[in-house]
């Protein structure tokens, strides 16, 4: 099963981890946060597109124009750039 999850969250994963999105910003967020996003990924119909910008190894300053987690991700980078503890207003919005 967590192998189906990894498969599943690997675009997104990866989109983070391009962007500079700490794991710590992810595993802070309200419960079903991060099952939403991966869903998303799911039923993008560019994902062919996100698949092949995953291959290329280039840093990302923000989410392509394209991604329905787009502000999402935009929230994530804000709490990773945020002093520990501190939230930012608007932090339980859901992608």
């Amino acid at each position: 099963m967590l192998k189906r999850v990894t498969e599943d969250a690997g675009s997104l994963l990866t989109m983070l981890g391009r962007l500079g999105v700490k794991p710590q910003a992810v595993v802070h967020r309200p419960p079903g946060e991060l099952a939403r996003a991966v869903y998303n990924c799911l039923e993008c119909f560019d994902r062919a597109v996100c698949d092949e910008m995953s291959t290329q190894d280039r840093r990302l300053s923000e989410a392509p124009g394209f991604c329905s987690n787009g502000s999402w991700i935009s929230a994530l980078m804000a709490s990773s750039k945020l002093p520990s503890g501190a939230r930012p207003c608007g932090a339980g919005e859901a992608p």
